[in-house]
């Protein structure tokens, strides 16, 4: 069916009342807080339980409820200090050299920008031309490859395989970069943790909160590093996720699977499209569905009767996730442009 590109700002997104609600937590160690982006209508806040937990309390706080769980402190993964360097400013080199010295692994990225009109790529190039040490001619082929599909269309959205190394090198680079030239939205993107060197894999044991899942076994589980903004759209996994942020702070928001379907099916007539929610491909990611979809998780209009139910979490390192089967939740990376921003995640039963 053809697909109709309508200006995102233009389309209506009223979402009739749904009788889905938000449970509020009853434990007394639970909190509720309220969150408010600028400019936009005040979400509620994903009720929080302050970490480590024991055992029981996993089970029953954890795997017992219904809803999005913020656990403070919930994790001590090693990765925290033996990948990411303690830097002085907000600027400084992001990675370990323990971390550098895997930088010939292949690592999947995505670039979710358009590169024909970015300067800090041209100047990035430039700059690894005069750093001996940086394996020029591998990553320059990477990056002139991306540049040229680039500008064969109006995709914005890339994915490609690269050495960890181009990562690393772009975190430097910011070190020192014109505020006008920073590399941003470069992203290693569900990179499967059990892929990964014996070394980096033991970085990141599995976390309590995913020994005690109810039936004890792991779907799938990745790794996330990015350059600030990093951008994941709202989506629904099909097993519950526990999600850990290792590096830099995300913020998530979060809408019940009733509330969410129904945004999305309105969404698909409005592009007379035939999209299902839970086979989604390049759409999901770049074009007028991924924009209707952000407009309406994260600049709900106080008359959109769907804003009621969507709830939001910031988290930073030490802290976790747990993300029902069926919720709808989507990630924003908080933090100076051009930063390093890291999470890991597991996806059980």
């Amino acid at each position: 069916m053809l697909l109709r590109r309508l200006s995102p700002s233009s389309l209506p997104l009223r979402i009739l009342p749904s009788q889905t609600s938000i449970p509020f937590a009853r434990d007394a160690r639970l909190s509720r807080k309220f969150a408010t982006s600028p400019g936009d209508v005040s979400v509620s806040g994903v009720s929080e339980v302050q970490g480590p937990l024991d055992t029981p309390s996993i089970k029953t706080l954890v795997w017992e409820t219904s809803a999005p769980l913020v656990i403070r402190n919930g994790h001590d993964l090693p990765a925290i200090t033996k990948w990411f360097a303690s830097g002085h400013g907000e600027r400084s080199p992001a990675f370990t050299e323990y971390f550098r010295s895997f930088e010939e692994l292949y690592m999947p990225y995505e670039f979710t920008t358009d590169l024909s009109h970015s300067k800090g790529w041209n100047t990035f190039l430039e700059w690894m031309r005069g750093h001996s040490s940086v394996q020029v001619p591998a990553l320059e082929d990477i990056i002139s490859s991306s540049l040229s599909r680039a500008q064969d269309g109006p995709a914005t959205f890339h994915q490609f395989q690269a050495p960890l190394q181009l990562l690393t090198c772009a975190s430097q680079y910011n070190c020192n970069a014109h505020e006008d030239s920073l590399l941003t939205q470069l992203y290693i993107a569900q990179s499967d943790i059990g892929e990964l060197p014996a070394e980096l894999r033991h970085d990141l044991p599995v976390p309590d909160l995913v020994k005690n899942a109810p039936k004890g076994d792991i779907y799938s589980s990745s790794i996330w590093l990015g350059l600030q903004p990093t951008y994941t759209p709202l989506h629904r996994d099909p097993n519950p996720n526990i999600f850990c942020q290792l590096h830099g702070h995300k913020t998530v928001r979060f809408m019940p699977n009733k509330v969410a379907l129904d945004i999305y099916k309105h969404i698909q007539r409005i592009l007379q499209s035939g999209g299902h929610a839970s086979m989604r491909g390049a759409e999901m990611m770049q074009g007028p569905e991924r924009d209707l979809l952000h407009k309406a998780t994260w600049h709900p209009e106080a008359q959109d009767a769907h804003h009621a139910h969507i709830s939001e979490a910031t988290v930073g390192p030490g802290d976790a996730l747990y993300i029902p089967k069926g919720w709808w939740h989507t990630f924003v990376s908080r933090g100076p442009v051009g930063s390093i921003n890291a999470s890991a995640n597991w996806w059980c039963r």
